[in-house]
């Protein structure tokens, strides 16, 4: 008698040991593919937030841009101490306060680690180029091309996205941007600044230009990933000296989707390296030789978004908006070992992700929230 009335004391207490762990308030639960080692930071930066870039300084610092959804304007923040210090960039929006499309912005830092942003100007249907100057900033216009599809002059409209990195060893800027013209015809473009005005790369299929993402090789040269969207494919651009030289890497599905589908790094021996969403998931390509070999990285997402960055000996760590078995987006960071995927989960319900590695070997990721708060992780 005594023995049963024991075991059911114990039963009880491990029905309610087992009902207090699920109230955990964790942000961010373990599931089956969770290979956590690292103890992960996570911060909020700023309440309302859209479209977020991530860069980070020698230091380690963490620098970002946003849409602010609050009231039109893509914003800049740095990390000072524990806080952040947040600056206003530019207007987006139209006199109607309608931001539309407007205001994804790409963040890069010059050697000095002073901060260069490109966006879209919904209100004025312009990319700008931004750099600080004290306080306040100084905004230039990407000139673009005229179509040369049309009888009579009429230039090339911005369209969502344009990517911006900068040679370390000179200070150049790059940008890669698609560029819209009046036949409906959507464009790769690209502008380095100084130049008098955006060139096409690829209007090859006329419908291309889509989640353009650039990197430079060791030379300097510009390697830009994008997706065909007319021909369903990831394609790939280098600059050889005199042109652009295009390939084709992969299919990828049409997804209608204003996040990152394609990601791209160029390891020391001048090999590119893409992260895209591709057929049947997310995807990771690198090049060898004249052929590209792509491995699955085996999740799948409603609303994708992806991230990379490479380490000195040219290893692979993403950032990945995955969707789980309750339907909950999940932001997971993956890297290799060997030739195996290690998964950490970082946080659930979100919308975007960038991620960054520094010197040290420091992860760092931003990400928006399904509720639009920017947050901030490093392990």
């Amino acid at each position: 008698m005594k023995s049963t009335i024991l075991t059911f004391l114990i039963a009880i207490f491990v029905i309610l040991n087992i009902a207090g762990c699920s109230n955990s308030s964790d942000p961010a639960k373990p599931d089956d593919d969770d290979q956590s080692t690292n103890q992960w930071v996570i911060e909020s930066v700023v309440l309302s937030a859209q479209y977020p870039s991530l860069a980070v300084d020698g230091e380690g610092i963490p620098h970002v841009s946003f849409l602010d959804d609050t009231d039109g304007y893509v914003k800049y923040a740095v990390r000072s101490g524990n806080s952040w210090t947040i600056f206003p960039v530019g207007k987006v929006s139209n006199v109607n306060g309608t931001v539309a499309n407007g205001g994804i912005s790409s963040l890069a830092l010059d050697a000095t680690g002073n901060p260069h942003i490109t966006y879209y100007d919904y209100g004025n249907a312009q990319f700008k180029y931004a750099t600080k100057s004290g306080n306040g900033w100084n905004l230039l216009t990407i000139p673009l091309p005229n179509d040369p599809l049309m009888s009579y002059a009429s230039p090339f409209i911005p369209w969502e996205e344009s990517n911006i990195v900068i040679d370390q060893q000179n200070g150049t800027v790059h940008v890669s941007l698609q560029m819209l013209g009046g036949l409906s015809v959507y464009v790769l473009g690209y502008w380095r600044a100084g130049m008098p005005e955006a060139v096409i790369v690829d209007n090859n299929g006329g419908n291309t230009g889509y989640n353009n993402a650039i990197a430079l090789d060791s030379n300097g040269a510009p390697c830009i990933s994008y997706e065909a969207r007319g021909t369903g494919e990831l394609r790939y651009t280098h600059w050889n000296g005199l042109s652009f030289d295009t390939e084709t890497v992969a299919s990828m599905p049409n997804i209608y989707w204003m996040e990152r589908l394609t990601s791209i790094g160029v390891d020391n021996a001048n090999v590119p390296h893409i992260a895209f969403y591709g057929q049947g998931g997310y995807k990771y390509a690198h090049k060898n030789g004249a052929s590209w070999i792509i491995k699955d990285i085996s999740f799948q997402s409603g609303y994708p978004a992806v991230s990379l960055d490479l380490d000195g000996s040219g290893a692979p760590h993403i950032g990945l908006v995955t969707i789980d078995s309750g339907n909950s987006y999940r932001l997971k960071y993956a890297r290799l070992n060997g030739d195996t995927w290690v998964f950490e989960n970082i946080s659930d319900n979100i919308d975007n992700a960038s991620i960054k590695r520094d010197q040290s070997g420091k992860i760092h990721l931003l990400y928006e929230t399904d509720s639009n708060e920017l947050k901030y992780a490093h392990n």
